[in-house]
């Protein structure tokens, strides 16, 4: 037993009625029988009204193909054309992400380049030319006597350590001489010591940070990830108290940093035009991690990295 399966019954009439209704037409369609137990077939139906001597219908007939073999091979095609065209859109889509990444680091590298040549221009040249100065004008205004002459010392030197200062301020910049020497905690605690320093965030651990032994790649992948985790706390959150955690857990390395400003939205998460986030992501992947970002419950956002630590990444 087979009956119209319900969804197609409207078809099914409508057809009915054209071929009854418009003798010479055609009736073609495809609908679905369901059988009685519960298997649905897919058929092709195709027909016309036959007349009576004074053209009234009085009966139709045609054919009823059973097409469910085609039907679902014809279904599968198009799923795998989509797929196929998924797939491509997403190459294409991944490709233009990567080359709009590599012109926002470009961006980035080059504002970074005007901003330390700003300050080795402007703070560093202006303290070399007053030392200058200060040398000439000894030069020709020797010192009459051992007091001023201690005097003026004491001056030249204060300068120079404003100049070393500002140095080292510019060396830092570039990568943290810390990172090298003493490691990523001791790294990441500067990058804790600085957000509070600024007065408008508290940021803390949640545990005793320990030092985690890393090679140099796996050290500046996490320093450079949670160093963009907190320029965007401070830039976009709104954030009052920030908790980082950093620590290992049999053989992951496990990098937390909580916030409670307004919270990031789904959207943003999911927005790869976002190159601080996406940036994250990639940094992350690159020495076999996995990068999330989430909204919490009780408001701010989490950002986590979590990273399998192999025998050839201890540093």
């Amino acid at each position: 037993t087979k009956l119209i399966h319900p969804e197609d019954k409207d078809i099914v009439k409508k057809g009915t009625n054209d071929v009854i209704n418009n003798p010479g037409k055609v009736i073609d369609i495809n609908y679905r029988f369901l059988k009685a137990d519960g298997t649905i077939i897919y058929v092709h139906s195709k027909g016309e009204a036959v007349c009576d001597k004074r053209g009234t219908p009085v009966r139709i007939i045609g054919v009823i193909q059973d097409i469910t073999e085609r039907f679902v091979a014809d279904q599968e095609l198009k799923r795998e054309i989509l797929v196929r065209e998924q797939a491509e859109f997403n190459a294409v889509k991944s490709e233009r992400n990567v080359r709009l990444l590599l012109a926002n680091r470009e961006y980035v590298r080059e504002e970074e380049q005007k901003r330390i040549a700003g300050e080795i221009h402007d703070e560093l040249g202006s303290l070399l030319t007053k030392h200058f100065m200060d040398i000439s004008w000894m030069q020709e205004h020797p010192p009459q006597s051992e007091e001023e002459l201690e005097e003026k010392l004491a001056e030249m030197s204060s300068f120079l350590y404003h100049i070393l200062g500002t140095v080292r301020n510019v060396a830092s910049s570039l990568r943290p001489r810390i990172l090298d020497e003493c490691g990523l905690t001791a790294a990441l605690e500067g990058l804790v010591l600085e957000i509070n320093q600024q007065g408008n965030i508290l940021c803390s651990w949640l545990e005793t940070p320990v030092e985690i032994e890393l090679d140099e790649l796996h050290r500046t992948t996490l320093f450079r990830i949670c160093q963009e985790a907190f320029t965007n706390i401070v830039r976009h959150s709104g954030a009052k108290q920030v908790n980082i955690s950093f620590r290992l857990e049999e053989s992951m390395v496990i990098l937390e940093v909580f916030d409670d400003g307004i919270g990031i939205g789904f959207d943003e998460i999911k927005n790869q035009d976002s190159f601080g986030i996406y940036g994250m992501q990639e940094r992350a992947l690159k020495i076999g991690g996995q990068f999330g970002l989430e909204r919490r419950e009780e408001g701010g956002t989490r950002l986590w990295v979590h990273v399998p630590l192999l025998n050839n990444e201890i540093g």
